[in-house]
Parts: structure tokens; C-alpha cells; sequence
């Protein structure tokens, strides 16, 4: 399916971290979440197992898995090119950003 970004209001503690095996993530002022999902049911999955533990999640970004050759940056790594959110939050609230 793609490689995926989801950040989240706040810092996450280490335990819910674990529940998502196949993602990495950083904590800062927010909790980012990063890796390759295999299809849409997962992402569904991890967001709805993000907000049934109260977290709110404030956007999704599929990154790409090659280099950007516009900055010379590989976006793989779960950084992201800070791309314009589209149109506003869809029905759950959340900003989507659409595919680069």
C-alpha cells in the first residue's frame, strides 16, 4: 500500500508505541508514527485503535519511498516534505494529505 506518517496530539507512552510492531516512531512536542502498511484495513486499524485509547490524531501523509529530487531529501525515512494540507478535515476529523 504505501509508506505512511501519522502524527499525533502529544507524546505517546512506550507501551501503546508497542502495540504497533511494524511502525517506528520519534516523540517531540507530538508523537510521529512511520513505516509501510500493507493495506488500508491496517491504517484503518491503527487509527481506529488510536482513538479508541484517546489519542487525536492530527494527520496522515502517505510519503514516498524515493528521493524527492526537488531538495535532494529521502523522504522514506518518515520525514515529510511539510506539503499543504488539502482541503480540510474529512469526516473523523483529520487532515489527509494526499499522495506526492
Amino acid at each position: 500500500m504505501g509508506r505512511y506518517l501519522i502524527r499525533v496530539e502529544g507524546l505517546l507512552s512506550d507501551e501503546l508505541v508497542a502495540t504497533f510492531p511494524t511502525l517506528d516512531s520519534s516523540r517531540r512536542p507530538q508523537t510521529v508514527l512511520h513505516g509501510v502498511l500493507s493495506d488500508q484495513a491496517t491504517l484503518a486499524d491503527i487509527l481506529d485503535h488510536l482513538r479508541g485509547a484517546g489519542v487525536s490524531v492530527l494527520d496522515v501523509h502517505r510519503v514516498p519511498a524515493i528521493t524527492d529530487p526537488a531538495d535532494d531529501r529521502d523522504l522514506s525515512d518518515g520525514s515529510t516534505s511539510e506539503a499543504p494540507p488539502s482541503e480540510g478535515p474529512n469526516s473523523s476529523g483529520m487532515r489527509l494529505i494526499p499522495p506526492v
